[in-house]
């Protein structure tokens, strides 16, 4: 398990389909799996100052440091600069390497922390100037818990914060989810949400935490009902608050899929929920989760049209290009098994090609990296095989630079992959191929020299006569 921030307003839980924390409760991080595999298995609701989906502006950071530095004494100064490196944070360590080991593994960790301990150091200071920042109290817990792995520490400033402010939301928040995942206390950490709601009564982030820990401590579809009703009374007090609509279809698609077989009645209208959302807010991230759980439930077509209307709002959007890419090539799974360069894997290939085009692959993990350039390797490999004209050349060359890009960053990972070694294999055995046409005789051995390398017995053969 690992963490995900799951609340504009308030914080993390759990991605169960990606090892994270928790349930994707907010459609602005689905696609980033925030703070995975670690830190014990747990959650922590930690609030947000800050919205995860209002990353700051290029500029910001320097502008806000060159602001702390000419009014080192001010905590407001102080204040603004850690939230707006936090949110960077988040977004880095949600990004990072998890597959990484050794040197590389150690260096990451040290950046990481390294800015931690920044983080640190300035929301001590805005609040020793003042202490009444409760905000900068928690966000300065979550530093700890989250990035340093003192919990304990954690834990001590949140209940400073609640000594100020019985009731302060954000604090409430972050210290049930601490006693609900970290020490198993569900009765106490229900109970301080309910206090909380008394003194706060439809407040989105106490109502969305308490329906989280509410049905994911029950299976039974009386306390999901509850949760529903609970949403849907503080929906009626703030109608156009995403998170509420989000957690309102978030509860039906959970109940779903409670059931040994999913029921499809709750998860379309959880699929519809979701819809509607992204109709109002125009969100990319949100058009991806849609097509995500149109395509788990089977309905393709959905699922290719919430892409399309997500592209045509982010046209440079990585994953979505990336998860268009998957659905085109799963529905040539007949012509890829056969090596028939069909209209569904030219449309694949369209839409993998437009993450490198636009230098977007970056954006990707380094998993999502590796299947996309031996996605294109693949499909370039395929259509060259097809081919006998001049283009044959440039396909292959351009197949073996994607196969090429899938290694290295296999290598980074420290990993053999048998059937990407096959395809290079293929592919340089075939342009060893074109180029003794050619007359090419070295270049030739060169290519099937590294072909036998890679265990392609007939390039071996070749070499032996």
């Amino acid at each position: 398990m690992g963490w995900l921030y799951f609340n504009k307003e308030i914080g993390f839980c759990e991605d169960v389909s990606h090892s994270s924390f928790g349930y994707n409760i907010n459609m602005y991080h689905s696609a980033l799996k925030f703070l995975r595999a670690g830190l014990l298995g747990l959650s922590l609701a930690f609030s947000l100052s800050l919205p995860l989906a209002a990353q700051p502006a290029p500029d910001a950071v320097p502008q806000l440091r060159q602001a702390y530095e000419r009014q080192p004494n001010n905590p407001q100064a102080a204040h603004a600069l850690a939230d707006a490196l936090l949110v960077e944070l988040r977004r880095d360590w949600g990004l990072r390497d998890l597959n990484a080991s050794g040197a590389a593994f150690q260096a990451q960790a040290d950046e990481l922390q390294f800015r931690a301990r920044e983080l640190v150091q300035l929301y001590e200071q805005a609040l020793k100037q003042d202490p009444r920042r409760l905000d900068a109290q928690v966000h300065l817990a979550e530093v700890y818990f989250v990035f340093l792995n003192q919990f304990q520490q954690a834990e001590n400033l949140l209940l400073a914060a609640l000594k100020q402010e019985a009731h302060h939301p954000k604090a409430t928040i972050a210290l049930a989810e601490y006693q609900f995942f970290f020490k198993g206390q569900t009765a106490e950490a229900l109970q301080r949400l309910e206090q909380a709601l008394q003194q706060h009564a439809h407040h989105p982030g106490l109502v969305i935490s308490w329906a989280d820990l509410r049905t994911r401590s029950s299976a039974e579809a009386a306390d999901y009902a509850s949760a529903r009703e609970r949403v849907a009374a503080a929906l009626e007090k703030q109608p156009g608050d995403e998170n509420l609509r989000h957690m309102l279809g978030n509860l039906w698609l959970r109940e779903a899929d409670l059931t040994p077989q999913l029921d499809r009645i709750k998860a379309q209208t959880g699929l519809e929920l979701y819809t509607a959302l992204f109709e109002s807010n125009r969100d990319p991230a949100q058009a991806l989760e849609v097509a995500q759980i149109a395509r788990d439930m089977g309905e393709m077509e959905q699922a290719r049209a919430m892409i399309e209307a997500g592209l045509q709002v982010a046209p440079e959007h990585a994953r979505l290009q990336l998860l268009k890419g998957d659905i085109w090539l799963k529905a040539g799974a007949e012509a890829l098994e056969a090596r028939r360069f069909s209209p569904e894997l030219q449309t694949a290939q369209s839409a993998y090609q437009q993450i490198v085009l636009r230098q977007k692959a970056t954006e990707l993990l380094l998993g999502e990296q590796v299947q996309l350039y031996y996605n294109l390797g693949l499909l370039g490999l395929i259509q060259a095989q097809q081919t006998d004209s001049t283009d044959t050349e440039t396909l292959l060359a351009t197949a073996v630079g994607f196969f090429r890009e899938a290694q290295t960053r296999f290598d980074r990972l420290n990993m053999v992959n048998a059937p990407l070694q096959q395809e290079l294999a293929r592919a340089l055995e075939l342009q060893g191929e074109r180029l003794l046409l050619k007359k090419q005789e070295g270049p030739a051995r060169e290519a099937f020299g590294e072909a036998c390398e890679l265990g392609l017995e007939s390039s071996c053969a070749r070499l032996r006569r």
